[in-house]
């Protein structure tokens, strides 16, 4: 058995914030999966949302990896049937197997007792059906007795991203946050950009998602080569016109290299969602307009100085022609 990742609340190590997300058919299911990618990332959520208790306890118990156990209620977007006390009593035996973490609901987090002397975190989750305005207050809320708190909207659109950067880069303690949609798939790339962020989900396969917007796992590690991404790590986010555009970005990442690649599809309410961009970004940040990348010497730039924003206390973007 695997049980915490460390000793500190709320981080994985640095440099690896990237977590697979797993909804598994059955226990044997599950343990191929973590034994396949055990090399490969540091920490696992399994949704557990129709398993029975003996079946979450040998999970953790065999698990070659530390995990997130959660058992997702209808409510919140789950598939759990039956009563609230199962429900928690099926966490409370993850905690006492020796889960890492477990993920539960911001309306039952206070019913939830951990073991005297556990060292099993809690993660106090909220997922919203829209994108509230500002996630800060929510995070204030739940923050108390969370040693990470989750908070997850949907996109509809490019303008619902910002409460999740404005989270991310404001939070008082490690957080989850992700938008989810297409739309929201940026969310889950950029997020290891900031110190505050605990991880990012990938699935286990484009087939597998546990949510709208998830990446795959291979294609976070093999393409954005997120266990290398950090709050350090200088962001070129790419204003792409398509996906092949944004592809194209997408492979110019280098392993090793400090900085990060993102194509950025933007093919509606392009102008409003720079002007906000201007003025949320963080400093690492360098934004370009629409354009595949042309073939340049490695290390050789043209960059150009050019304000997005009526704004003057807008930061000024460094946009690559």
């Amino acid at each position: 058995m695997t049980s915490v990742v460390d000793t500190e609340p709320g981080r994985v190590g640095p440099g690896h914030k990237l977590a697979l997300s797993l909804m598994p058919r059955s226990l044997e299911h599950a343990l191929s999966a973590l034994h396949g990618v055990r090399e490969r990332v540091q920490l696992a959520e399994v949704r557990v949302d129709r398993w029975s208790r003996a079946e979450v306890v040998l999970l953790v118990q065999r698990s070659p990896l530390p995990l997130i156990v959660t058992c997702r209620p209808p409510r919140e977007g789950g598939s759990f049937e039956g009563p609230e006390s199962e429900r928690l009593a099926l966490l409370h035996a993850a905690a006492v197997a020796g889960a890492a973490y477990v993920d539960v609901e911001w309306d039952s987090s206070a019913r939830l007792l951990l073991p005297e002397g556990s060292l099993t975190r809690r993660i106090v989750s909220r997922h919203f059906a829209h994108m509230p305005e500002s996630l800060l207050a929510h995070e204030a809320e739940l923050r108390p007795g969370a040693d990470v708190v989750k908070l997850v909207g949907r996109a509809a659109g490019p303008l619902d991203l910002w409460p999740i950067f404005e989270l991310l880069a404001a939070a008082s303690g490690p957080v989850i946050a992700l938008a989810m949609g297409d739309a929201g798939e940026i969310t889950r790339v950029l997020a290891p950009t900031f110190e505050r962020c605990f991880v990012t989900y990938g699935a286990l396969s484009a087939e597998q998602v546990t949510a709208p917007g998830q990446l795959p796992l291979d294609e976070l590690l093999d393409a954005y080569h997120l266990t290398g991404v950090d709050a350090a790590t200088a962001v070129h986010l790419h204003v792409c016109r398509d996906r092949a555009e944004a592809r194209a970005w997408r492979d110019q990442n280098r392993r090793g290299e400090r900085q990060l690649h993102v194509g950025w599809v933007l093919p509606e309410g392009l102008n409003q969602a720079l002007s906000e961009a201007a003025r949320s970004r963080p400093s690492t940040w360098r934004l370009s307009p629409p354009g595949v990348p042309r073939g340049r010497r490695r290390g050789e730039r043209q960059c150009e100085q050019r304000e997005i924003s009526s704004d003057t206390s807008a930061p000024r973007w460094i946009t690559e022609g």
